[in-house]
């Protein structure tokens, strides 16, 4: 019975590595995908033309870009983290403004479920 269930937990733990394996391979697929679409963009026009497209970001997409572009965060520039700490401030005004009102109750029922 004992050797049972050290084959269950193996065999467990060797579909979550597989699934691991598969999420990085889709993921790396995806970002070949985008490079060669993006490269047979930029191939497709001369480069003094694609030079005055918005979309233009070089040559190749490299692998900080397609991060950027496809996941981006709040720590990507210091625009995104200038706005991410707008976001705490006004968190903190809405949360003094409304804060104690939520505790005395002034709301009623609105905002509880």
């Amino acid at each position: 019975m004992e050797k049972l269930k050290e084959k269950l937990a193996s065999i467990s733990k060797l579909q979550e590595e597989c699934g691991k394996a598969e999420n990085e391979l889709d993921s790396e697929l995806h970002y070949q995908k985008m490079k060669n679409a993006y490269e047979s963009w930029v191939s497709s026009y001369s480069k003094a033309y694609i030079e005055l497209s918005e979309f233009y970001i070089g040559e190749t997409l490299d692998r900080r870009t397609y991060q950027q572009i496809f996941f981006p965060t709040y720590l990507d520039s210091k625009e995104s983290i200038r706005e991410l700490y707008k976001l705490f401030a006004f968190y903190m005004v809405v949360e003094s403004i409304f804060g104690p009102l939520m505790e005395k109750g002034e709301f009623g029922n609105v905002f509880s479920s």
